[in-house]
């Protein structure tokens, strides 16, 4: 191969990767709560096996949710808010619970990265059925602290 060649193919990966080094998600290390938030104008499967409603609006306060209703019009509808998701075209649905976990490093694969995966499924609840107790109870609080992304846990604990 030519000089000349090995260079344009070069530039060429470099340029055809740019974009995917862009799309890398880098910022989650931590779970973010707000004391409200809103989620406008989204269609909402409530899991009763129901047809979906919406599109609806969805208010959440302190992690709870505290009102689905139909939406407000106007685009100031919300302006007052501080956190606001725009829901156009997307669909709500309950958060899945895994009830049978084992939250304990597996091989090189951190738990920070089972955390991330459960909840990119829609896992926001998990059980851990025997793991080391003292460490489930450790990431429990750094979880419910906001310490880390990563869904709620839950420990079944057996007393001896």
């Amino acid at each position: 191969m030519k000089k000349p060649d090995f260079y344009l193919l070069l530039l060429l990966f470099i340029l055809s990767s740019t974009p995917i080094l862009h799309s890398q998600n880098v910022g989650i290390e931590n779970g973010v709560t707000y004391d409200r938030l809103v989620i406008r104008n989204v269609m909402l499967i409530d899991g009763k096996g129901t047809p979906m409603r919406g599109p609806n609006d969805v208010i959440i306060e302190k992690n709870m949710i505290t009102s689905v209703g139909s939406i407000r019009n106007g685009e100031n509808a919300y302006s007052e808010e501080k956190h606001v998701i725009d829901g156009t075209g997307l669909y709500l649905l309950p958060g899945f619970i895994n009830n049978h976990v084992h939250l304990h490093k597996r091989g090189d694969t951190p738990l920070e990265y089972l955390y991330k995966l459960w909840l990119s499924c829609g896992i926001t609840t998990v059980r851990d059925v025997g793991s080391d107790p003292e460490e489930t109870l450790i990431e429990r609080e750094k979880s419910r602290n906001g310490e880390i992304a990563a869904p709620r846990i839950f420990t079944y604990m057996v007393v001896r």
